[in-house]
């Protein structure tokens, strides 16, 4: 018969505040790289509905007024391409 020895489990080691702070600014990092991606494919989506729209219309107020709207959204989108790139840029420094 064999005798067991049960040895006290050893308390979990203190979280290192380091490194705990080193994952959540990487993981915030990686959501606001995964917004400005969600907002790149919003503002391409609405590029695409204003080129239908256009399409659509033969009134030149709306020309003016779409085309308009369509160089803010392709400002807006390399607006976001830049600051995406920034994310990619921190997220790496950050690993």
């Amino acid at each position: 018969m064999s005798h067991l020895t049960l040895l006290p489990v050893p308390a979990p080691l203190p979280a290192d505040p380091t490194a705990a702070a080193i994952l959540a600014a990487a993981r915030e990092a990686d959501n606001a790289k995964q917004a400005l991606a969600q907002a790149i494919a919003a503002a391409t989506r609405a590029e695409y509905h204003l080129i239908k729209l256009a399409g659509l219309s033969n009134d030149p107020n709306a020309h003016r007024t779409i085309g308009r709207a369509m160089g803010s959204l392709t400002r807006l989108g390399e607006l976001a391409g830049d600051a995406l790139a920034y994310g990619e840029d921190a997220h790496a420094h950050i690993l």
